[in-house]
Parts: C-alpha cells; sequence; structure tokens
C-alpha cells in the first residue's frame, strides 16, 4: 500500500478558515483546506472514489508538495531545524541625524562586530546629511557587516550625484529610500546595481508602522525555523540613536537601554526588556489562528497579560477568522466579527462568526 508523504521542505500551517503548505525551498507558499492533514494519516486507496481525497491528491503531487511513498515508509530526510546562533545581533537600525560623538559609533559598531551582525539600517526622519551617512560609512571599512540600506525623507532640494557617488564608493550600500518625495522615480547605480528609489508612495509613518501585507511574506527556512520559538521581526534586532539609546522598536519613544553603559548584545537578549523577541506567535492571541503565522514579519510589538497570555493592542490588516484582507470585498474587523481581543482577554462569538463566513463562503 502506498502513502502521500509531504517533502521535507514543505510545511503546513494550520489557520481559523483554511491552511498554508509552505514550500521553503523554493519560497512559496500554497492555500489549502483545513483538513489537508488527513491524507498524510491515511492510505491512498482509503476512498479512493472520493473526489475531494482525489483532488487534494493531485493538487499536491501537481505542485510537487508531496510524493506516494511505499508503505511501511521509513526516511531519515528531515528539514534542519537550525536557529541563527553564530550572531548575537543580527540586525541593527541606526537612527541617524548628525554625529555628535564620532567615538561612540564607532565604539557601537565594534560592538557589533563582534557579535556578528551583517545588516545595517540607517534611517532618518528629516532628509539626511549625505556627509553624516559617509562618516558612518567610513567606520566600517573593516567592519562585517555585509549591506547597508538608507531611508529618509525626500529633501526637495538639489541632484542626487553626491548619493550617486556614495553607491560607487561603498560597495555595502545596497540601496537608498526617499520617502515623502514629490514624484516616483526608482534607477540602478553602480557595478552591483544597488537602488535608488524616490516615492510619494511612502511616509515616515509607513515606514515606522508598516502594517504587513502579503507580498511581504518571507517563506525561507531560516525565518520559518525562528518563527516557530521567537519573533523573527524583533529577535536579534538592536535600534538604537546616535546618542547611544536603545529602543525596542522604531515607533518606540522610550529607551530602554543605553549602549554606553551596557554591552548592546546583552541588552537585546534581555529578557526580561525583550521577552516580546522571545514570544512566537503561536502564544499569541489572533496570530495563533492565522494561517500565515510562520511567514509574516509582523512589526507591531505584542503586549503581555497579567495571566501571561499575548496580546496586539492594534489590529492587523488580515482578519483570519473570515480569511480576507482589509480593503478586499468582504472584509471585516474583529469586533464586526464578534472576536474581542485586549488587555482583559479574548473571546470569540462563534454563533456570529459561522453566520459571517457562511455569507461569506456559503460553507
Amino acid at each position: 500500500m502506498n502513502k502521500i508523504k509531504l517533502y521535507s521542505n514543505c510545511k503546513v500551517s494550520k489557520g481559523f478558515i483554511r491552511s498554508i503548505i509552505i514550500d521553503l525551498q523554493r519560497e512559496i507558499f500554497f492555500f489549502a483546506p483545513n483538513n489537508i492533514g488527513y491524507i498524510f494519516d491515511g492510505l491512498t486507496e482509503h476512498n479512493a472514489s472520493d473526489e475531494t481525497l482525489n483532488s487534494n491528491i493531485s493538487f499536491l503531487l501537481q505542485n510537487k508538495l508531496a510524493f506516494i511513498a511505499g508503505f511501511p515508509f521509513n526516511s531519515k530526510s528531515t528539514l534542519s531545524k537550525t536557529i541563527n546562533c553564530y550572531s548575537d545581533i543580527s540586525n541593527l537600525t541606526l537612527i541617524l541625524d548628525n554625529i555628535r560623538d564620532p567615538e561612540y559609533i564607532q565604539s557601537l559598531f565594534d560592538q557589533v562586530n563582534i557579535n556578528q551582525c551583517n545588516a545595517l539600517l540607517i534611517i532618518s526622519a528629516p532628509p539626511i546629511n549625505i556627509a553624516e551617512v559617509e562618516k558612518v560609512l567610513k567606520l566600517l571599512n573593516h567592519s562585517k557587516i555585509r549591506s547597508v540600506q538608507i531611508i529618509t525623507k525626500y529633501p526637495h532640494e538639489g541632484t542626487f550625484a553626491a548619493e550617486e557617488q556614495m553607491i560607487h564608493t561603498y560597495k555595502r550600500v545596497v540601496s537608498i529610500l526617499y520617502y515623502d518625495a514629490p514624484l516616483n522615480q526608482a534607477s540602478n547605480v553602480g557595478v552591483y546595481e544597488q537602488v535608488l528609489k524616490i516615492t510619494s508612495t511612502i511616509t515616515f509613518d509607513m515606514v515606522v508602522n508598516r502594517p504587513v501585507q502579503a507580498h511581504h511574506f518571507i517563506c525561507n527556512i531560516p525565518f520559518f525555523n525562528e518563527s516557530l520559538a521567537y519573533n523573527p521581526f524583533y529577535y536579534k534586532k538592536a535600534v538604537v540613536n546616535v546618542d547611544g539609546q536603545v529602543f525596542v522598536a522604531l515607533h518606540s519613544n522610550e529607551a530602554i537601554g543605553d549602549v554606553k553603559k551596557r554591552n548592546l548584545a546583552e541588552i537585546i537578549n534581555d529578557k526580561t526588556l525583550f521577552e516580546f523577541a522571545f514570544t512566537s506567535k503561536i502564544k499569541i492571541d489572533v496570530c495563533k489562528r492565522c494561517e500565515f503565522k510562520n511567514i509574516c514579519p509582523d512589526n507591531r510589538v505584542p503586549n503581555k497579560r497579567p495571566n501571561g497570555s499575548w496580546y496586539h493592542d492594534t489590529e492587523c490588516d488580515y482578519n483570519p477568522f473570515i480569511a480576507k484582507w482589509k480593503n478586499e470585498n468582504g472584509y471585516q474587523t474583529l469586533s464586526d466579527c464578534g472576536i474581542i481581543c485586549n488587555e482583559t482577554g479574548f473571546k470569540i462569538d462563534r454563533k456570529r462568526l459561522k453566520i459571517i463566513n457562511h455569507l461569506l463562503w456559503k460553507c
């Protein structure tokens, strides 16, 4: 007898309405019914006349998500569950206005270098001073940081000759984004075709409080593995300003540490300060019912209730209880669906939700 087996690089993530099958090798996902799991528990001969069963099996085989294995099946092929353990800081965000203490910036980079940081984001709410950015880039000459992204407000004057020259000079700069611009323009500059982008469709608030959308999803092995135990958006990520203050996130106003007084890696790996970074979406109300929980780089900081459970005080643009995105036909908020999720707890009006889903999906 034969059995249907998922390839080891394919993982099922179950949501409230539907599931997705994530192909971590091809970095894509496919929607699937929530009962897709029964196929892997039963034999292909079981209910072979069942149209739904045969349709689901065909779907899995045609999309190369599964294969038919001889029974009994004994395979040692498994997906690596290794999580990035060679670095204490993987990404650094530097909030830059002007450099008042070059020695501090150098010591900061020395710290992140020791901790194997490989990516730097330089961000500024007002138009950035290119001369200040170059001061930072010069300090990276012997750094292990491999990529630098720059996000800043459109200056509304002058040309971008200095930026283009900087990209040619400093190969680590992979992109520069100017937001709040009066025009939209993008070009590839330098030997490595780094991106210089000017856009009118993005504001600083959108950069800082970016609502997650489907095109943000990350379907790869490192992200998936981190999502099982951590919050991948914040795990081993640091946000620091030019004065050495450490913040939970870009949209935070209150500093929770000072690099001049304590090592940065110690601060961001302190579970009393960054407990949310060590909290998987599987433990967060609403998120735990979402099929996208293992591929979603959500930048909202979750809150912990006195009883130890977790929740978000703002809604995501996707409602997993009706499988609808905001601005999509049929979308309703959590409260419209009879779902309460706040500091007091989590509650579902299942009768109301069932009626809504019946009207939406005729199920």
